[in-house]
């Protein structure tokens, strides 16, 4: 039985994403595996520590046209996996705290 207040939807999408690691910059890039209101889930290798503050940067159409739509949102790190076995799937799991979908230039 799923128990989770909001729907999640699979999506696999671009995301770019930063947080701070002693006080310094660090970024990472992978694709999402499903998001919901409340939270996202990251597929990477480079991943930020559980409690970790991240800004994420998910693009989530690009079209014919001039611009992307992009999901913008702070979150936190609730979830880290990084499996034994080779086959499973690495990543995090974050909590959005805010986010906000914007238009980008599509950049040649």
């Amino acid at each position: 039985m799923d128990r989770r207040e909001v729907a999640r939807f699979d999506l696999s999408a671009p995301v770019h994403y930063t947080w701070k690691v002693a006080g310094a910059q660090a970024d990472g890039q992978g694709k999402t595996r499903d998001i919901s209101l409340l939270g996202i889930f990251v597929i990477t290798d480079a991943c930020p520590s559980k409690g970790s503050g991240v800004r994420l940067n998910v693009l989530l159409r690009s079209g014919p046209g001039d611009s992307n739509i992009v999901l913008r949102a702070t979150a936190t790190v609730v979830r880290v996996e990084f499996p034994e076995d080779s086959d499973g799937v690495r990543g995090f799991a974050a909590m959005t705290e805010n986010y906000v979908l914007e238009t980008s230039p599509v950049i040649q």
